[in-house]
């Protein structure tokens, strides 16, 4: 942002040192940016903007997935049985609250039991799997670093 003000500023400081006849505005312009790739695409601007290569906020966009992933999921297989929160809760032998707090994306407080109470409410088998994911993502912020 403060790379795009000066930017900004030295055009202007340049506009204003030439002399009045070239100063039309249909002259004045903002040379592009050379040195970065163009995109359009918003998810990876904000990415590279807020993230970049910070390694705790890449483990912390990580775990914040993981919890938009569990409450997405028992969301889905609830609305699929066709049932209520309030349904679901009786069947785990828990709250229409729980239930809620459970279906929120910014809830972190998925216990291991409770999933399983759920799964097993809803016919279902809880798999669980741990991959080399932070792992690649160490990997991945010392390769573009060191570029």
């Amino acid at each position: 942002m403060l790379l795009d003000i000066a930017r900004v500023v030295i055009a202007i400081l340049r506009w204003l040192k030439c002399s009045p006849e070239c100063r039309n505005p249909m002259l004045f312009y903002l040379p592009r940016m050379k040195d970065r790739k163009t995109t359009t695409d918003a998810v990876s601007i904000l990415h590279r903007r807020y993230i970049g290569n910070d390694i705790k906020r890449l483990i912390s966009l990580h775990e914040e997935r993981v919890n938009a992933e569990v409450a997405r999921a028992i969301y889905t297989l609830r609305t699929r049985a066709n049932l209520s929160q309030k349904e679901l809760a009786d069947l785990v032998g828990t709250t229409q609250s729980v239930i809620s707090r459970l279906e929120d994306a910014d809830y972190a407080g998925h216990s291991l039991k409770m999933l399983i109470r759920i799964a097993s409410a809803l016919n279902r088998r809880l798999k669980i799997s741990m991959t080399g994911r932070l792992r690649q993502i160490k990997q991945h912020t010392s390769t573009v670093s060191a570029r």
